[in-house]
């Protein structure tokens, strides 16, 4: 059931990324006569949430589904899910399962920054699994032994069973810099993501902004409230 969970809160964060260019503002109104399927690009956009991140937006010590929701603008992983549920490639290059099922190699792609001007390497990956393997009390981990760095791009995750569907759960974790973080991390995330959070009045807003710097597709959304 929690599974069902995050991968329910991951489709409304997909959706704020993949089709939320449709929200409307006073100063974007929806225009009334869009083709079907079609993105209306806009500057800024409004949406809500029943509840707030309870103060912290942590990918790894985050305890409700706003922290992924508004996490998955921020964060990403090695996977994401397509609107489809069907996990894609993110920050992996490529993934290869040990025939035993017990090793899992994933390559990282090496275009990605963070949003403090530092790579996000394996070292980054392998630090976040380990961090999730110990605290996380939001997923289960007991099929994962460690997160191994081999090098720069390459980590390697050494199972205690077979998981075959490993990467749904690499859908879902938000890699975090080995380097900025620290206690009051959840405060002030640092990312690899579309968005960088600007503002966070708690139990009022967040504000995020388009990461200038991000690798892929630039955000049609400039300026996101939530």
């Amino acid at each position: 059931m929690r599974h069902k969970t995050q991968l329910a809160a991951l489709a409304v964060a997909g959706a704020l990324l993949l089709s939320g260019c449709t929200a409307a503002t006073e100063e974007n109104p929806a225009p009334s006569a869009a083709p079907t399927g079609t993105v209306q690009p806009v500057q800024t956009g409004t949406f809500s949430l029943a509840y707030d991140p309870k103060q912290t937006m942590h990918p790894i010590t985050g305890t409700n589904g706003a922290n992924l929701e508004l996490g998955g603008l921020v964060y990403q992983g090695l996977y994401e899910l397509d609107q489809s549920f069907q996990p894609q490639p993110r920050l992996c290059a490529g993934a290869t399962a040990g025939s035993d099922g017990l090793t899992w190699t994933v390559e990282i792609r090496d275009d990605v920054k963070f949003t403090d001007g530092e790579p996000l390497t394996a070292e980054d990956v392998a630090f976040t699994y380990n961090n999730c393997k110990e605290k996380s009390s939001v997923n289960d981990f007991t099929m994962m032994e460690e997160a191994v760095a081999v090098d720069d791009t390459t980590v390697v995750f050494h199972m205690t069973r077979p998981y075959s569907i490993w990467p749904y759960t690499m859908a879902i974790v938000g890699i975090v810099p080995e380097h900025a973080y620290a206690e009051n991390y959840g405060m002030n995330p640092i990312g690899s993501g579309r968005y960088i959070m600007a503002q966070w009045d708690h139990g009022q807003q967040v504000i995020f902004e388009a990461n200038p710097d991000y690798y892929g597709e630039e955000p049609k959304i400039k300026k996101v409230t939530v």
